[in-house]
């Protein structure tokens, strides 16, 4: 017996979307979508490849880790986008100079990265974001988070929690430390991925004070609510930090007039391992489970890299991650459902095609009946397949009547089709 496993495999990262899941997926954009536009932003799109060098800006030398790339015709080197932000500033610096500040956008859009570590295990991620462009101040990045929650909420997402940090109060704090930038980057590397006895162990062995080493630890190490920014007060040790400090203060305060203090718990341990952030970050997180479902923040000295200095924040929304939220979570949605299913029972074909149209045109979803089956086959086949009622044309009552049964009542009648048709 011939053995098709190895062409029936699909590569690591990558996902199949079946007919339930795209119909989830259609589902979130939607509710998305809507949520975008309720902000006044606007859906941009970019190609899904792009030149190297137009990309390398935004990522560095971690493009070379991340990215998919290849040779295009012309010898020039691409690469898949493995990121909207960087391909979206390169766009705002082309095409909007010009305009008048605050630029709000978003999107919807597949990106691709090779995994890089056990915390990032897809290759293909489905994204969809928000970006507040040109202003910047805790208005901005307010608005930004609570966006975020806004779309949470549209998607039913109960009990979400809302990480807040600033990446320049633990950057600052460094800095006034005796460390290489290399020891600085394995110090944020540890702190990126929560290895809290890694990190210990690291600075204990290194030649920082022991009172410097109980500070980074003390401020990795600071959760909770408002009363965190107290604490962290005792920590700060020079101007830059207390500016940061009053920034994240006044960013709470906003989003508690947004009504989501009981949301957000303030993490200066939350880093990120991009280095063009620049101030407030965020990740979102849904009940059970553990990577953020929407992670974003400031970016102020991106755009900048491709001729025009302008501020930015912005989330991206993992639509991946929503999926498997509702498919193991009963405060999900399902997704669409045929209204019904058309059994020609002797009338002929013909006549269950004009049905099947009228139907159609009344703005109904309708399947056809194929497979030769008895009426209880029939049933069966739509209960499998979530259809909410199946129609089975019947010499004896059609045209002016057809049997009508209910696979969620599990009842039936007789009624006019006209009824349907007529539908408002």
């Amino acid at each position: 017996m011939e053995d098709y496993t190895e062409i029936r495999k699909i590569p690591k990262g990558v996902r199949v979307f079946l007919p339930e899941d795209t119909a989830r997926q259609a589902k979130i954009e939607k509710i998305l979508e809507k949520a975008f536009k309720r902000w006044s932003f606007f859906k941009i799109s970019t190609p899904v490849f792009e030149y190297y060098n137009s990309i390398k800006p935004g990522w560095g030398k971690l493009l070379d880790r991340i990215a998919y790339k290849f040779t295009g015709p012309g010898g020039e080197m691409l690469v898949l986008k493995p990121d909207m932000t960087a391909p979206l500033a390169r766009v705002v610096a082309s095409n909007f100079r010009a305009s008048e500040p605050p630029l709000r956008l978003y999107y919807m859009t597949p990106v691709y990265r090779f995994p890089t570590d056990s915390m990032v295990k897809k290759s293909e991620i489905y994204q969809a974001g928000a970006e507040l462009i040109g202003v910047k101040g805790p208005e901005a990045d307010a608005e930004i988070i609570a966006l975020a929650a806004d779309c949470a909420k549209g998607l039913n997402i109960r009990n979400f929690r809302i990480d807040l940090s600033q990446v320049g109060f633990f950057s600052n704090l460094l800095k006034d430390l005796d460390l290489s930038p290399a020891d600085i980057r394995k110090i944020k590397n540890f702190v990126y991925k929560k290895e809290e006895m890694g990190l210990a162990n690291f600075l204990r062995e290194g030649p920082l004070k022991k009172s410097s080493v109980e500070k980074i630890i003390r401020l990795t190490t600071l959760y909770g609510k408002h009363e965190v920014l107290g604490e962290a007060s005792a920590l700060v040790s020079n101007k830059d930090m207390e500016r940061d400090l009053k920034n994240i203060s006044d960013v709470y305060s906003l989003l508690a007039k947004y009504g989501l203090s009981e949301s957000i718990s303030i993490d200066f341990g939350l880093v990120r391992g991009l280095d063009y952030y620049t101030g407030i970050i965020f990740d979102v997180f849904a009940e059970g489970l553990g990577a953020a479902v929407i992670s974003g923040g400031r970016y102020d000295n991106l755009i900048k890299k491709y001729g025009y200095d302008t501020p930015a924040t912005g989330f991206a929304l993992d639509i991946g991650l929503v999926l498997d939220f509702f498919s193991s979570s009963a405060a999900g949605f399902s997704g669409e459902r045929t209204d019904y299913l058309v059994i020609d029972a002797g009338v002929g074909a013909g006549e269950a095609i004009s049905i099947t149209m009228k139907l159609r045109d009344s703005g109904y979803m309708v399947e056809a009946g194929m497979v030769d089956r008895d009426r209880e086959g029939h049933i069966a086949y739509a209960k499998g397949r979530h259809i909410k009622n199946v129609i089975f044309l019947e010499p004896s009552i059609y045209p002016k009547q057809a049997y009508f049964h209910s696979t969620d009542s599990g009842g039936g009648s007789c009624k006019s089709l006209k009824e349907v048709f007529d539908r408002e």
